[in-house]
């Protein structure tokens, strides 16, 4: 027998091939620490593997503070290389080896009978760790598991790698990364055995124990029930001894859940045991496997001992190949399906039949079907089990087969009906849905109910007595569950939807967009795209048609190369666990073209963020639309930082300094270019704008071009010019050019002469883009007016209903109608301009004619270069901007003015007022106040130039804008 004592030893280690020689030191029963102590004084690289090892396993207990269990069981192959006499092998049967793995299953499983004294049976751990004996070699061919030497050299001591080593006697490690190594040997003295800590992966990983305390029939107690080798494994998985090694009260093992003790503990106490560190019950825990008590002793590993262990085998560790391992067969997986499929719904008295889907050929199955009249089953793929009681039962199958068991339990999977009462369902669409959006539910109940009671959690209304209720609201972020109770005169039925209706905030639903450094380039390039996606999402998935790679799943990927000529698309798909999935695709986004074909370039762009910003801190992004094979970019920036770029779309384009900035594109290849510069394209302010939009009124018209003017056709036609004349010319289209506005909201109209022959006689306001060839195309907006709402030389606004998106370059103007007797509409224009370059006005007899200037319309000698003197009400929608809304308080009038603004209180006294005027720069203009009144005040505006101004009024420290129209 073996017992504990203290020598002199000789300690081999033969880790880099030759023998070193390590100093006197106390012999334990576990040669662990020992082996640890030295490796880290003399082996080179050792402590900086155990530092890394000690680093990742802290960093995961910190991420688990409340432990950690894996989704499966993990199975560990095991290989005992046995190195003994020939006598000793005679006595060592292999059946010690199986018996050590069974008593290593129960105690990993945390199924040890044995007492815990005063301690809870909680901190007895379930590692979810099994071991099998290895089925299959390196070779991959069949194996028990065991493989024997002779050997008839001295005792082998701790450290002394020749017993793992066919060349110095004993037997080489199999494949670490496949299966865990324990030899059994004849160790020195009273050392029962000793384990490696999980530094390194290498051949010399394992455990090594005496072939006395190795399995239980032959094994000598008190070392017999396999608690050595529980021990050992233990320091594999980087478990120290529970007291630390040091033997003092202010020395852990490091643990929380272990209590700190003085020093080892020997034989099997009574508990409680108490030392100088544990002076009340519970006392030490010397059951703990990390103890050197008796196996007899041995009960336990803690749930904080687990999180270490699992530490190991979790993604990243250094075990973690080991989970993956099938040295012992392929494991099982249990899975089944019965029919009726999943969920299977029975008429009271009808059966199901059960087929096992289990993968890893299982050898036994045994069923459990709660609810049936036949309750288990043994056979494979039970058939016609009978169910005849009303309710909803799960159904659990366990397989096995050697060295392995699942099992699998389906919840609420047999659901047993009387065919004739109500069956509870309902839908509801969408299910998943954006704060302040509705939900649709419809019934789906069964054996038609006739009284229906709802109850929406967090909805409006929040109950329902129709059939099928529509438009209910949910305005509150949030999960939400719906309630259904269906009813006819005879039965009813419950049905609660947990967690079935989920409302996201607006900014988090996924909303994806992306950028690239670069769309159009030479056949060979690389390039990088930006996520510029907004909102909640789990993952992202790239697809770049033509490209290598194709696909990416990286936030921002990189070194994208296409290679093939052509035109292709760039998808970004967002997946949210949450709500529905957004995918952009940009179709034909990516321009590749062969080096040697050089043409025509075409430049163009937009900003892709708002063109109304404020400072401080105000950015633009910038992205090329330009058409042709180009090859180089030069953007200049007015009032930008930085204030020029070669990149094909520059982003974050800072601007510090209130004002309104044009900005200029030049692409060119080797024998091209083209230049688009957009002219107050981008509005700075240091002052918020009302309604988040900058506007402000242009026209064709110049100063000097006063007074303004119409022509009278005759003798050669009746009527006028712009207007109802004797060519019938019914439409008129003035273009404008305007890279400010993003919409037109409205027209101002310079009547001259307006008669209508009737009450209900109209001229109808239009909008059109610019097409092709530089005339008006598609009608983008209208608005009908009646002729007797206009009064001779009278302005007059004309306000869309829906304000109409423009995009640099649009016509204006109207379509009149030949009633019988004529209607007279004329509108006033500039007069005769001698350049043909300074016409602005188009015109047509009617629908399927051809847009001309008025010289060629009239096929006179006499050039007509003229413009309409309409003035367009244009808007650049911006960001959002808080503002104060007192609109129902205070009055301003008359608006559009010519000489002065009345504001007008209401209902109230202002304890302050102050106003301010601003231009459309957001420069401050000098105004003088005048009160005449104690609710009214007057500014006078007469020699201010016209426009749209901002009009800031701060009454009781209170603030709202108004816009405010001069026109003269």
């Amino acid at each position: 027998m073996k017992y504990l004592f203290t020598f002199l030893v000789l300690f081999v280690f033969n880790y880099v091939n030759y023998a070193q020689i390590i100093p006197e030191h106390n012999t334990e029963k576990c040669g662990s620490d020992i082996v640890h102590k030295w490796r880290l004084e003399h082996e080179s690289g050792y402590a900086e593997s155990y530092a890394k090892l000690q680093s990742y396993v802290n960093k995961f207990v910190a991420a688990h503070p409340d432990g950690f269990s894996p989704k499966a069981v993990i199975t560990i192959p095991v290989v005992f290389h046995i190195v003994l006499s020939p006598t000793e092998h005679a006595g060592f049967l292999d059946s010690r080896c199986t018996e050590n793995i069974g008593t290593l299953n129960t105690d990993f499983a945390g199924l040890s009978t044995h007492s815990m004294g005063d301690f809870p049976a909680s901190l007895k751990a379930n590692c979810d760790i099994q071991f099998c004996l290895a089925t299959i070699s390196p070779t991959g061919a069949a194996t028990t598991g065991i493989e024997r030497v002779d050997y008839n050299g001295p005792e082998w001591t701790a450290g002394d790698n020749g017993v793992k080593q066919s060349s110095g006697g004993g037997l080489d490690a199999w494949d670490p990364t496949s299966y865990l190594n324990i030899w059994v040997c004849n160790l020195t003295g009273s050392l029962l055995g000793y384990g490696t800590y999980p530094t390194v992966l290498d051949n010399f990983y394992g455990l090594v124990i005496d072939f006395t305390a190795t399995g239980t029939t032959g094994a000598l107690p008190p070392f017999d029930l396999g608690g050595t080798a529980s021990h050992e494994i233990g320091h594999c998985f980087y478990l120290e001894h529970i007291w630390g090694d040091l033997g003092a009260c202010s020395v852990d093992d490091g643990i929380n859940d272990t209590p700190i003790q003085e020093s080892s503990t020997s034989g099997n106490p009574t508990p409680p045991l108490l030392d100088a560190c544990q002076t009340a019950s519970p006392g030490i825990m010397f059951m703990n496997y990390m103890d050197y008590s008796d196996d007899i002793a041995y009960a336990n590993f803690t749930p904080d001992q687990k999180t270490i262990i699992q530490a190991l085998f979790a993604s990243g560790g250094i075990l973690e190949p080991l989970t993956n391992s099938i040295k012992c067969g392929i494991p099982l997986v249990a899975d089944f399906i019965g029919n009726p499929s999943v969920p299977a719904t029975v008429n009271i008295g009808g059966t199901v039949d059960f087929t096992d889907l289990t993968t890893g050929t299982p050898t036994a199955w045994e069923w459990t079907f709660t609810g049936a009249v036949t309750t288990t089953s043994s056979t494979q793929n039970p058939q016609n089990i009978q169910y005849s009681t009303l309710g909803l039962f799960p159904v659990k199958l366990k397989v096995t087969k050697p060295n392995f068991a699942d099992s699998i339990t389906k919840l609420a999977y047999i659901e047993v009906i009387n065919p004739l009462d109500v069956n509870c369902d309902f839908i509801g669409a969408p299910t998943c849905i954006v704060a302040g959006d509705s939900v649709n539910f419809t019934d789906l109940s069964t054996n038609t109910p006739t009284t229906w009671k709802w109850k929406f959690n967090g909805g409006t209304p929040d109950t329902a007595i129709v059939k099928n209720p529509q438009n209910i609201l949910y305005d509150t972020p949030g999960v939400y569950s719906v309630y259904l109770h269906a009813s006819n005169l005879t039965s009813s039925d419950t049905l609660t939807k947990l967690g079935y209706i989920t409302v996201m905030d607006p900014s988090e639903v996924p909303n994806a967009n992306f950028m690239a450094n670069l769309t159009n380039m030479q056949a060979g390039t690389s390039i990088n795209f930006t996520n510029q996606s907004t909102g909640l999402y789990d993952s992202l998935q790239w697809y770049f048609s033509g490209a290598v790679p194709p696909s990416s799943t990286s936030n921002n990927p990189a070194s994208i190369t296409y290679n093939t000529v052509g035109d292709f698309n760039v998808t970004l798909i967002l997946y949210s666990s949450t709500c529905n999935n957004d995918t952009l695709i940009k179709p034909l986004w990516i321009h590749v073209f062969d080096p040697a074909d050089v043409g025509p370039v075409h430049a163009d762009f937009h900003a892709t963020t708002s063109r109304l910003i404020y400072v401080p801190g105000a950015t633009v992004n910038y992205e090329d639309l330009s058409t042709g094979n180009i090859t180089q970019w030069q953007w200049t920036f007015y009032g930008g930082t930085p204030p020029t770029s070669p990149a094909q779309s520059p982003q974050s384009i800072g601007y510090t300094i209130p004002n309104i900035y044009d900005v200029c594109l030049i692409v060119s290849n080797s024998l091209y270019s083209d230049t688009l510069c957009k002219t107050e394209y981008i509005v700075v302010s240091d002052n918020p704008w009302p309604n988040n939009s900058f506007c402000d009124t242009v026209t064709n018209i110049l100063p000097t071009e006063h007074p303004l003017t119409f022509m009278h056709l005759t003798p050669k036609y009746w009527g006028y010019f712009p207007g109802h004349n004797g060519s019938l010319t019914k439409y008129y289209a003035e273009k404008v050019t305007n890279y400010t506005f993003s919409e037109v909201s409205g027209l101002i109209i310079p009547p001259v002469k307006c008669y209508s022959a009737s009450p209900n006689n109209k001229v109808i306001f239009t909008i059109w883009d610019v097409d092709n060839q530089g005339l008006p195309g598609s009608v983008l907006g209208t608005k009908n007016v009646l002729i007797n709402t206009f009064v001779p030389l009278i302005y007059k606004s004309v306000m869309f209903d829906t304000p109409v998106q423009v995009n640099g370059q649009f016509f204006v103007g109207y379509q009149l109608y030949y009633n019988t007797p004529y209607d007279t509409f004329v509108v006033y224009m500039s007069p005769n301009r001698p350049n043909p370059i300074d016409n602005h006005l188009y015109l047509k007899k009617n629908a399927s004619s051809v847009w001309q200037t008025p010289t060629q319309f009239f096929q006179d000698t006499m050039q007509v270069n003229v413009s309409l003197a309409i003035s367009v009400i244009g808007c650049l929608v911006g960001i959002n901007v808080e503002e104060i809304n007192m609109d129902s308080q205070i009055s301003v009038y008359p608006n559009p003015t010519s000489d002065k603004i009345n504001i007008e209180l209401k209902d109230f006294v202002p304890s302050s007022f102050n106003c301010n005027l601003y231009d459309l720069t957001g420069r401050k203009i000098k105004i003088e106040t005048f009160n005449t009144n104690t609710n009214f005040y007057e500014i006078d505006v007469s020699k201010f130039n016209n426009g749209i101004y901002l009009l800031e009024i701060n009454v009781n420290n209170q603030r709202t804008v108004k816009k405010v129209s001069i026109i003269k």
